[in-house]
């Protein structure tokens, strides 16, 4: 195959971009396929433009594919297209070694090429940031329905709350003092019990405080709280 051909460049102005697209065949149905990279014409037609005499040939062959698959930014190479490169990804990641290096020593692909295209790279870093996105949407109503202050609640509903508090407590409470009735009481005893009347507010906040209200009859294991108006 005349490199020449290509856009009319001659062997020595054909850039290894250039020489790939020539390689990458489609059908009818527009199904890509890009295997001819690394047959042995593509690496001929290749090496014919090198400006100048290469020491290891087959290595910088190999970069070069490798380096518009990953489109790297430090080589200056332009990616593949998408359907380029999922095409020759699925044939560099089997372990054999490429069709252009059969019957030389050279052995590149044995261990088959484990690396990542740049739009496969893209498309894994828009699934992040979309996975993000959603993470900081749910931790945002996660926090204010946390941060709710008790102010919207009627003295009805809070009553509501204790007292399903205590039916819950209370029956963890018997079970404990009919266990170890000695040690259960023993720890109770120590207890003081602080109730402030005068909440019948309906903005009724519950602040930490040393001592606990109910829980000589309740018996919980949590930090204690005192109803204050």
């Amino acid at each position: 195959m005349s490199i020449s051909a290509h856009k009319n460049a001659s062997p020595m102005q054909a850039t290894s971009m250039e020489i790939f697209q020539i390689f990458i065949t489609y059908d009818a149905c527009g199904n890509v396929d890009a295997s001819g990279i690394i047959s042995k014409e593509c690496y001929n037609a290749w090496l014919q433009t090198r400006k100048n005499s290469l020491k290891n040939p087959e290595l910088t062959f190999v970069q070069s594919v490798r380096g518009h698959i990953t489109g790297a930014k430090e080589g200056g190479r332009n990616p593949l297209s998408p359907g380029a490169e999922a095409s020759i990804l699925k044939i560099i990641r089997q372990k054999k070694v490429w069709p252009c290096f059969q019957g030389t020593k050279a052995k590149y692909g044995s261990r088959g090429m484990n690396i990542a295209g740049y739009h496969e790279m893209q498309h894994k870093s828009q699934k992040l940031e979309q996975f993000d996105k959603y993470t900081s949407i749910i931790q945002s109503e996660q926090k204010l329905s946390f941060a709710a202050p008790l102010s919207h609640l009627s003295d009805a509903d809070l009553a509501l709350d204790l007292q399903c508090l205590v039916d819950e407590s209370t029956d963890y409470s018997r079970k404990r003092a009919s266990s170890n009735p000695l040690e259960y009481y023993s720890q109770t005893n120590k207890r003081q019990s602080t109730w402030d009347p005068r909440c019948n507010s309906n903005k009724t906040r519950l602040f930490r405080r040393e001592s606990s209200f109910l829980l000589d009859s309740l018996d919980l294991h949590v930090p204690s709280f005192t109803l204050v108006c």
